[in-house]
């Protein structure tokens, strides 16, 4: 018995070091700057700004600036289904809202995201983000 579990906790620490060494590359990916296109959900109100994220090899460092409000927060990829796609959960630190963001490659090899921004656990607004070249 000791020796089944020791054999599992060792494949499940191999499993997290490929999927560490995975999202380390869709980090690198993600780096960069974008343009931010938002709609609040309440107000139907449009609004834009910039987003800058920061490769630190674990994670994602976000700075997302809307009109004279910057929040600063933290990215990591969180798998939901196996079938499903990854996420990248974005935990703002002053507010603590989250940003949950799905993503893919456009044609010109840069990183295309859109998603929710939610407010205590509510969805508060859609987002789009778009590579800045």
């Amino acid at each position: 018995m000791k020796s089944l579990t020791l054999f599992l906790l060792f494949s499940l620490q191999l499993l997290y070091a490929k999927e560490s060494a995975e999202y380390s590359s869709y980090y690198t990916f993600m780096a960069g700057s974008y343009r931010l296109i938002g709609q609040d959900l309440e107000s139907n109100a449009t609004y834009s700004g910039s987003v800058r994220m920061e490769n630190r090899e674990d994670h994602l460092d976000v700075i997302r600036t809307v009109g004279d409000t910057t929040m600063r927060g933290v990215a990591r990829i969180v798998r939901t289904l196996d079938e499903s796609p990854k996420v990248l959960v974005v935990t703002f630190k002053e507010t603590g809202d989250k940003a949950y963001y799905i993503w893919h490659t456009e044609f010109d090899n840069y990183a295309r995201i859109s998603g929710t921004l939610e407010r205590d656990d509510t969805p508060a607004a859609i987002e789009a983000l778009f590579a800045i070249r």
